[in-house]
């Protein structure tokens, strides 16, 4: 064969494998996509079976389209031929602007959109569009607006309907329950032209209008009637514009829902920031908390913590919360706490928020990780009362023992065993007690309460268009705010299952373990020298340790542990701190004598 004609062959030949071997296989294997009826139907048409993806057939029906000039130029020219009017060279010549052109960059597309679809799909289109001629990107471009119309038109229904129909699961939006009403972002179905800020945005209007159309009345969130369905709802104004019909901020603000007034009366009652109803209830409570768990009193302990409510809400008369307080506080008892058999280290106290906030909320807020922010600020207060509470009973046996040496051994008063005794006890509850107070204060006034400010300062904010998930986003933020207030020196973006690097939260639990440990010594020297000064004869019920010397040994002992086993750790961790008041609450502790 000359040569000529072998080059003639050749470029035919090419053209027949490049549709036949590698674009006609895609052809075949998806049906093309008609935009008609959710279930796949056409109007007018018979039914088609949902088989494959919808953006892989839109791709289809484009590819289809593009191929009709091809197509019809085959059948002319196959009419030449049974004429005889058809040479090679003419054959050639015919086909060789559909080889060197279309069929090459058809051919490019099935390669790199093999075994995608949805969002994956169009960002390979994407990525073929940013190169080459301008004719290839101009034929790109328009297969990629081809192939997006089924996802468009899963954007708009969502924003618009709150309804979200994905037979073939290849939206970038995906449902989180079976009624359709609840998604989340899935990023790896998300394509690549499409912003993540914009995703995230398109989720929160249809999440708003989604949880209007549940909790509010009829009417608030109704919905849109769906337009421009063929183009992507991915500009600034039409974004802020859908977004405004669904403002769920204002709405969790306004009566009868007041987010705000349910985050104050957790943070007073849960978080005890109230300091007056924590020493009410544990006053009320000191006796039955220190029995066993399991003779613990439910009822006894709900009457206490209505009874210190009732009290401390005569001080938030004018809250809307304060009627409401006492019907959601409730008494539970943590399995997880160090020594669960003890009724003091199980007790928390839980809130119950409306169905509209709770679902906000999510369920972060019951992970381990928040649970320990209120577990703590309880160890905390527990410390303050029972220090304080000692400090008054020091006073009364100080007092108690003097008269005692006075009457009986006036020349020994000044150097009595059971005053040295006393006055150890004296100066580390002063210790104690000043640690207790420092650290108190920074976490309520240089944690707790700027957090809770800068969430009021983002809810209250005039941000006209703030959607479900914003407030969602504003809330973890204000959670982990109070996990790092805890923690201190903690990291606040940590994950729950994580350590959080440099958490001081174990060591400052051991130091208040520490207090309690002192706190219960000291409630055997307290009775012990009782004992002492009227003379009974029965053993102590709080302490093991019956003789006043031993006591005062093992009151050394934990005097010496406190200095070198707590209180050096916590200022080293605390000087490398990143926050200022955590340096400074170092500076301000005690050094080791």
């Amino acid at each position: 064969m000359p040569r000529a004609s072998l080059h003639l062959t050749r470029s035919v030949a090419e053209a027949g494998w490049l549709y036949g071997q590698r674009i006609k296989p895609y052809l075949e294997w998806a049906p093309p996509y008609r935009a008609g009826n959710p279930d796949g139907t056409h109007h007018g048409d018979l039914a088609l079976p949902m088989t494959d993806s919808l953006t892989r057939r839109s791709l289809v029906a484009a590819m289809h389209a593009e191929l009709a000039p091809y197509h019809q130029l085959l059948e002319q020219l196959e009419a030449e031929a049974l004429r005889g009017h058809l040479s090679l060279r003419v054959l050639a010549a015919r086909v060789f602007p559909f080889r060197r052109g279309l069929l090459r960059w058809l051919a490019m597309v099935v390669d790199a959109v093999s075994g995608l679809s949805g969002g994956p799909l169009l960002s390979a289109l994407y990525r073929l569009e940013q190169r080459g001629d301008p004719q290839l990107q101009a034929l790109m471009r328009q297969l990629r607006h081809a192939a997006s119309r089924p996802l468009q038109q899963m954007c708009w229904q969502w924003m618009q309907t709150a309804r979200l129909e994905d037979p073939h699961d290849e939206f970038f939006i995906g449902r989180t329950d079976q009624s359709g009403h609840e998604g989340e972002l899935r990023p790896e179905r998300r394509p690549c032209f499409l912003a993540p800020a914009v995703a995230a945005r398109m989720l929160g209007i249809g999440g708003s209008r989604a949880f209007l159309q549940r909790y509010a009345a009829p009417g608030t969130a109704p919905a849109a009637p769906t337009t421009h369905t063929d183009i992507w709802p991915d500009s600034a104004p039409l974004l802020r514009h859908l977004a405004q019909q669904v403002d769920v901020r204002q709405w969790l603000l306004a009566p009868p829902q007041r987010l705000v007034q349910h985050l104050e009366a957790h943070r007073a009652f849960v978080l005890l920031l109230d300091g007056e109803f924590c020493t009410m209830l544990m006053d009320t409570l000191a006796d039955e908390l220190s029995q066993r768990t399991a003779d613990l009193s439910h009822s006894v302990m709900a009457g206490a913590v209505s009874a210190a409510v009732r009290t401390c809400s005569a001080d938030h008369a004018d809250r809307p919360w304060a009627q409401e307080v006492d019907e959601r506080l409730d008494v539970s008892l943590l399995a997880e706490s160090a020594t669960p058999d003890r009724g003091w280290d199980a007790f928390a106290l839980t809130y119950t928020f409306p169905e509209p906030v709770a679902r906000v909320l999510t369920a972060h807020w019951e992970s381990r990780a928040f649970r320990q922010a209120p577990q703590f600020m309880w160890m905390l207060r527990r410390a303050q009362f029972g220090l304080d509470r000692a400090w008054l009973d020091m006073q009364k046996l100080h007092q108690a023992v003097m008269r005692w040496c006075t009457g009986h051994r006036p020349r020994d008063t000044q150097t009595a065993p059971e005053l040295s005794v006393l006055q150890r006890c004296w100066r580390m509850r002063q210790q104690l007690a000043e640690f207790v107070q420092k650290l108190l204060q920074q976490v309520c006034r240089c944690g707790l309460e700027p957090a809770w400010q800068r969430l009021l300062q983002q809810l209250q904010r005039p941000v006209p268009d703030a959607d479900v998930e914003e407030v969602k986003r504003v809330l973890a933020a204000y959670r982990q705010h109070v996990i790092a207030a805890v923690h201190l020196d903690g990291d606040a973006a940590a994950e729950d299952h994580r350590e959080r690097a440099g958490s001081s939260l174990p060591a400052l639990q051991a130091t208040l373990r520490l207090v309690f440990r002192f706190l219960t010594l000291y409630r055997g020297i307290h009775f012990r020298t009782e004992q002492r000064i009227r003379t009974l004869g029965y053993d102590d019920p709080v302490s093991v340790v019956n003789d006043l010397a031993e006591l005062d040994t093992a009151l050394q002992q934990l005097h010496r542990e406190w200095h070198t086993q707590h209180l050096p750790p916590l200022q080293t961790a605390w000087q490398r701190s990143a926050r200022k008041s955590v340096r400074q609450l170092a500076q301000q502790l005690a050094s080791p004598t």
